[in-house]
């Protein structure tokens, strides 16, 4: 293949290294034994190195978007930096382009040599190894330009080549021109619009200060955070709007988080969202679920046994042990009236015939004066001894509403039976009351509610002991609250609730 050419030779060397640039190391005692090598390398000079360029100037060559499309000569898509070596080499510098393996450079290659040959040039592709050289062939057939190329080795003959060139000299005869006008003024037209657009993600809007460029930036920073905030909640423009001051709406955020408003353990507390704003509140409120802890489970006993005396059901909630209390203490002014059969009488008739004739004609109920006779008589008789009832019809109304009541509660037939004491469990009942109703105040805004009286008796019982065992909650609940009702006002109510959902 060389013997055309005058004094040209080929030999053959071997040579093993490091490929290390060890120029600046010569002196290490290893390399001083001396070779040819070594004394060719310490001879160089800086100006036989080619300059290394770290950071692409760009601004040496016109920027991608200004440049019109038949200006752009790519068989593969070529990104800024690939661009940027097609440019020098079109401005015929010579270049020593590195790069690590599968970041595009066979694809540069390809483009660099479809730029040349446009321009007239005729291209020599060397490779280290076959299945390079082979793979760049085959994107140019895939393209349907092999016939650019002469692909010569050990085992082209003749034959092959020139079969190469009457395939490429035929190309070159039937090839038309490409009418492109349309499709270039398509993409001027497609690329202004793209240009407009991504401006537009970088054009800072006053109304939020920030470009909508920075707002997905600063979304996907979120998103790269393990664990990564999940919240679905949106901000309505009217609350954005007010917010004129966002560092200091993010300080509060930042202060509130750091005091742990939304950490695992302040949001799971029972005390969260109970609304304390002050050191002496927090202590009032602490006191006040710690006597209650202690005083309510004796007091459920109490009420438990009261149940079973009387055999009664048992109340599910504090409220009801107040009915019930109620019940058996009206039974119990009425059995210092009457004996205890007029339980097991219908009073009915005796109401009627104790009342007023007005009150039964209202009602429309006609009762004989022998009869009301009588059935007065048989109330009378009801009455214990000694005893003096001012108003007999009401105090036989109050019987007839206390057998109704009891007649529901009841788990047996017997007539109703009192236990002695409750004059003091009803002054307990009151003094627990007063706290549970002071006590719920606090926790009106928790998750579970302030209506203590109503709560289930077992859960209740369970509540009260957690808000024992959440003491630390409470150090920094105040501030916590103040932060946030601030922020509530400012409209991100909905956003500070969203942790307690998850």
């Amino acid at each position: 293949m060389l013997s055309s050419i005058p004094g040209a030779s080929v030999e053959h060397d071997l040579v093993v290294s490091t490929f290390a640039f060890v120029s600046d190391n010569l002196k290490d005692p290893a390399l001083l034994a001396g070779s040819e090598l070594l004394e060719q390398l310490q001879s160089h000079k800086d100006d036989d190195v080619l300059p290394v360029e770290l950071t692409p100037d760009f601004s040496r060559f016109a920027a991608l978007d200004d440049r019109h499309p038949e200006e752009e000569i790519l068989v593969r898509d070529a990104d800024r930096h690939q661009q940027y070596v097609l440019d020098m080499i079109g401005n015929g510098e010579s270049v020593l382009v590195s790069t690590p393996p599968g970041t595009g450079q066979t694809q540069t290659a390809v483009n660099a040599i479809a730029q040349l040959v446009h321009d007239g040039k005729n291209v020599l592709v060397i490779g280290e190894r076959r299945g390079t050289l082979n793979e760049l062939a085959q994107i140019f057939t895939d393209h349907g330009l092999d016939s650019l190329l002469l692909q010569l080795n050990a085992q082209t003959g003749p034959q092959q080549m020139t079969s190469q060139l009457v395939r490429a000299i035929t190309r070159n005869e039937k090839a038309t021109e490409a009418t492109l006008s349309n499709l270039h003024e398509t993409l001027i037209d497609r690329r202004h619009q793209l240009v407009d657009h991504v401006a537009s993600l970088h054009n800072v809007r006053d109304r939020w200060g920030c470009s909508p460029y920075q707002a997905m930036q600063s979304l996907a920073e979120l998103t790269s955070i393990h664990p990564a905030p999940s919240t679905t909640v949106r901000l309505k423009r009217s609350v954005l709007d007010s917010i004129r001051d966002r560092k200091e709406l993010t300080g509060r955020l930042v202060r509130a988080a750091e005091l742990g408003a939304f950490s695992r353990a302040a949001v799971s507390s029972a005390w969260h969202g109970a609304r304390m704003v002050t050191r002496k509140e927090t202590e009032t409120a602490y006191a006040l679920a710690e006597q209650l802890n202690e005083q309510v489970p004796l007091f459920a006993k109490k009420m438990r046994e009261v149940a079973e005396f009387g055999q009664i059901r048992q109340g599910n909630s504090f409220a009801e042990w107040g009915r019930q209390l109620n019940m058996l203490v009206a039974i119990r002014e009425s059995l210092d009236k009457f004996n205890a059969d007029i339980f097991d009488w219908s009073t009915d008739d005796m109401i009627a015939a104790t009342a007023t004739a007005a009150w039964r004609r209202e009602r429309g109920i006609e009762m004989p004066a022998l009869k009301r006779a009588r059935f007065r008589r048989n109330a009378k008789d009801l009455v214990r001894p000694g005893v003096h009832i001012a108003n007999l019809h009401e105090s036989l109304v109050l019987v007839n509403e206390q057998s109704t009541l009891w007649a529901e509660a009841s788990t047996s037939k017997r007539h109703p039976t009192v236990p002695s004491g409750l004059a003091e469990l009803s002054r307990s009942y009151m003094s627990l009351r007063e706290k549970l109703v002071a006590l719920g105040k606090v926790l009106e805004r928790t998750v579970d509610g302030g209506d203590l009286l109503n709560f289930n008796a077992a859960e209740l019982a369970g509540r009260l002991e957690a808000l024992v065992g959440s003491k630390d909650s409470l150090e920094t609940l105040p501030e916590r609250t103040l932060l946030l009702d601030g922020m509530r006002e400012q409209g991100l109510g909905e956003l500070l609730q969203a942790p307690c959902r998850a």
